[in-house]
């Protein structure tokens, strides 16, 4: 592996665990009783994600070191039997771009949040919540196998619905929580029958097959190309509020205000465009 190759996914992997371990610092002190003061939290999770998007800048700047050819990170397969599971990070300037402008406006939410939540009951389980949501979108921006995907999709979609019913001494929030996540519920059988029948008839779970087009449909065969098209198109749909599951949208604004930056203003709503932008040659070329 050159040094250009070797720094890049040294990078992606820097980006992806700090929030991972932001989230496990957070959520532990909280689960024993211990919870941080505010200011810690708050000082903490605004260098976890400087630190984050400063790492994702630097694999940008060296994916075009590299002249922009797209990298797979393996962490590793055989899972099981077999070794069909892997978790593999895809590097591109798609990827790269999405979780840049992600982890950016994670990061200035989280600035203003600190503020409008102070002395907020439940300020520390919002951070935790808002940390989670960052993990999410950073798997679903990276993922380089279907797995991975499925992985990031469910935690945006539980991170989302709770940050929904945030307020959960009063029973509205609840409720329209509990409705955000059946929709999501709908979306997500269809991300993992999608998943299911790519490692059926594909033989593996690579996005980098799936959505290379004419060859992936060579791989796959039409037929069964078109039918995983068409499951990402309703997980999208159900993730990004289209007809006919629109109806959830409204009903998410009784989550706390900063919260509706990252949600249904700006990147979980987005997550299902993004996946159809990624899925664009599947689509161009499934029947």
């Amino acid at each position: 592996m050159n040094p250009s190759a070797a720094w890049l996914k040294a990078s992606v992997l820097a980006a992806v665990g700090m929030p991972v371990l932001l989230f496990l610092a957070v959520a532990t002190s909280s689960f024993f009783r211990r919870p941080w003061p505010e200011r810690w939290v708050g000082a903490l999770t605004q260098a976890g994600l400087l630190a984050s998007l400063g790492a994702l800048l630097w694999a940008l700047f060296m994916l075009a070191a590299t002249g922009w050819t797209p990298a797979v990170l393996s962490l590793g397969g055989g899972w099981v039997t077999g070794g069909t599971f892997a978790f593999d990070f895809l590097i591109d300037g798609w990827s790269l771009g999405f979780a840049i402008l992600s982890v950016a406006i994670c990061g200035v939410v989280s600035s203003f949040s600190f503020r409008y939540l102070h002395l907020e009951p439940g300020f520390h389980r919002y951070f935790i919540l808002l940390i989670a949501f960052v993990v999410g979108i950073l798997l679903v921006s990276l993922a380089g196998s279907i797995e991975v995907l499925c992985a990031g999709w469910e935690i945006l979609g539980l991170s989302s619905a709770l940050l929904v019913a945030f307020f959960h001494e009063r029973p509205a929030p609840v409720a329209n929580g509990f409705r955000v996540l059946a929709f999501y519920r709908i979306g997500d059988a269809c991300m993992l029958s999608a998943a299911v029948l790519l490692h059926h008839w594909g033989g593996n779970g690579s996005l980098s097959m799936l959505f290379s087009g004419a060859e992936g449909i060579s791989r796959l065969g039409a037929e069964h190309a078109g039918i995983i098209a068409a499951l990402l198109i309703a997980a999208a749909a159900a993730k990004s509020a289209l007809l006919p599951f629109s109806t959830w949208l409204p009903r998410a604004m009784e989550g706390p205000t900063p919260s509706s930056a990252v949600y249904y203003g700006a990147l979980s709503i987005h997550a299902g465009c993004f996946l159809l932008l990624r899925a664009s040659p599947l689509l161009q070329h499934s029947p």
